[in-house]
């Protein structure tokens, strides 16, 4: 039945991204040099299960007396920055996964635990399998996306902290969809209050709501114009081979699969 003129009707789409790739191969960045809520700064409530999430990554991360009383949301969360690339380039990746096809689906082992150029570099390698059009797409689509950021108003005015990238691509060679890249994950989006604007590329202080946003766009998208240390490498089918290293993350994880 059709609305009466006065009222207004909002709708939300959802879409699964994942549908138009035959074999999907995902990865999930987490965007930002911050990402927790101002809010949570300045809780002092210790909380013993993210001690135990912490120990779960890291069984050293913790003694024996500080697991048992329980870290702050702050301590937790300022812990997965700096022992991850978030602190550093303003962004981490969250989990890799290639599409199963002749062999197992393979997921990149510890991803979150990557803070150096190179282990990250090796990651996406590996993730693109040497591909060079796949992630010179992914720039490109960056490079668009930044572009758009920049000129938005709603982009200034909005914090976005614990927010995505999600990269999509087919690895079935005869897929017909091309690389995607979408922002995903707007739980922590907030509009600012008062004529408060943000760069996203300051270093956070608190108060000032900079999220470092634009700061892991800039490091990421330098990361995907770089040449592939990987497309050199060819098996005999043609397609790129990873490094020895990638294989064996490849190898790894494909036994917990």
């Amino acid at each position: 039945l059709p609305s009466p003129p006065s009222l207004q009707v909002q709708l939300l789409y959802i879409e699964d991204l994942t549908a138009r790739y035959r074999r999907p191969c995902v990865m999930d960045v987490k965007v930002g040099t911050r990402t927790f809520l101002e809010a949570d700064a300045a809780s002092t409530r210790r909380r013993v299960d993210l001690a135990l999430k912490m120990l779960a990554v890291d069984p050293a991360a913790l003694s024996e007396e500080e697991a048992a009383a329980g870290v702050t949301k702050m301590e937790y969360m300022r812990w997965r920055e700096v022992t991850s690339s978030s602190a550093t380039l303003g962004w981490r990746i969250e989990g890799i996964r290639r599409a199963r096809g002749g062999a197992a689906a393979s997921h990149y082992p510890a991803p979150k635990l990557l803070r150096e150029p190179e282990q990250l570099e090796q990651a996406v390698g590996w993730f693109c399998e040497g591909r060079p059009a796949v992630r010179r797409a992914f720039a490109a689509r960056l490079a668009e996306l930044r572009a758009a950021l920049e000129a938005s108003r709603w982009f200034a005015t909005h914090e976005l902290v614990s927010s995505s990238l999600l990269l999509l691509y087919d690895g079935d060679p005869h897929g017909a969809a091309p690389p995607g890249l979408w922002m995903i994950d707007f739980a922590k989006a907030a509009p600012l209050d008062g004529a408060l604007v943000l760069t996203h590329r300051a270093p956070w202080q608190p108060g000032n709501c900079e999220d470092g946003y634009l700061t892991g766009v800039d490091s990421l998208l330098h990361l995907l114009s770089r040449p592939d240390p990987l497309a050199g490498e060819c098996n005999p089918s043609g397609r790129s081979r990873p490094s020895r290293r990638a294989r064996g993350a490849s190898q790894s994880g494909a036994e917990r699969a």
